[in-house]
């Protein structure tokens, strides 16, 4: 049986991340169940666990993402359930 996204709210992400940054964090639904990241134009994608707080963080290597990449993130659960996407930019490095 194919599960529909909207069972599981999205996951909270990050507005956007910027081009040295090697961690995702954000919010998830449920604690124990997966989130995974994917970069849209490559198709690579990476999975970490939602904390026991709601919270999740995945590393991510330094070729994981290009300038101006769109992520998508979704929260996956045992019973097969899929959340809809959320998405966020990878934007340049602020200068400091």
């Amino acid at each position: 049986m194919q599960h529909k996204g909207g069972e599981i709210p999205a996951p909270g992400v990050p507005e956007n991340q910027q081009l040295s940054d090697k961690t995702v964090k954000g919010t998830g639904y449920a604690p124990g169940n997966s989130i995974v990241v994917t970069n849209q134009r490559t198709g690579e994608s990476v999975t970490t666990t939602v904390q026991a707080d709601k919270s999740y963080l995945v590393n991510v290597s330094s070729t994981f993402w290009k300038l101006f990449d769109i992520i998508n993130v979704q929260e996956k659960n045992s019973s097969g359930d899929v959340s809809k996407v959320a998405q966020f930019v990878v934007i340049p490095d602020e200068t400091k």
